[in-house]
């Protein structure tokens, strides 16, 4: 799942990106493959080229990364609370849609709701926030640093959700007196 998550990372990132540096690219990588092979003009091309892109790849990596820990402490979280694990399961994917699709819909259909609401709903979302990581254009009018957020979000999320379920399975654990 991670390694699927690149190709599209590099597309939005590539569609941002400074015009001249995607052209060296380019040239770089054409410079490189056959029949010309030349590896010095491709290191040359490729030497001028601003890699701030690769932190921001890096920065949605980080996001897919995280949101797939919280959809696995949600389902922990899901398996503590629930006797079986079909409902386990029901609750947790139910949480995941509503928080990777649901979360999406206020964009969709921002006339009438404040602003606020919506930044609000983008920030949690997963996909709002790593593409907000690799491009600023894809929410127009969002702040740039969504993505930050949302990272700081899923952190406390994760670790409040994991510590709940921790503890409620260590209560089960607990001999009854």
């Amino acid at each position: 799942l991670l390694a699927s998550t690149f190709p599209t990372f590099f597309v939005l990132t590539f569609v941002s990106a400074d015009e001249d540096d995607m052209m060296k690219i380019t040239t770089g990588l054409t410079k490189a493959i056959p029949p010309t092979f030349d590896f010095a003009g491709a290191w040359q091309s490729l030497s001028q080229v601003n890699l701030s892109f690769v932190t921001d790849m890096l920065c949605a990596f980080a996001i897919v990364t995280l949101s797939m820990a919280f959809a696995t402490v949600v389902g922990i979280l899901a398996s503590s609370f629930s006797k079986k694990s079909s409902s386990a399961t029901a609750i947790s994917y139910g949480f995941i849609l509503l928080w990777s699709i649901g979360t999406l819909i206020p964009y969709f259909i921002s006339a009438g709701i404040p602003d606020a609401i919506v930044t609000l709903s983008l920030t949690v979302n997963p996909f709002a926030a790593a593409a907000n990581a690799v491009s600023e254009d894809v929410f127009p009018g969002q702040p740039i640093g969504l993505w930050f957020n949302h990272i700081l979000i899923l952190l406390g999320a994760t670790a409040v959700f994991l510590a709940v379920a921790i503890f409620k399975v260590r209560s089960m654990m607990q001999p009854q007196k």
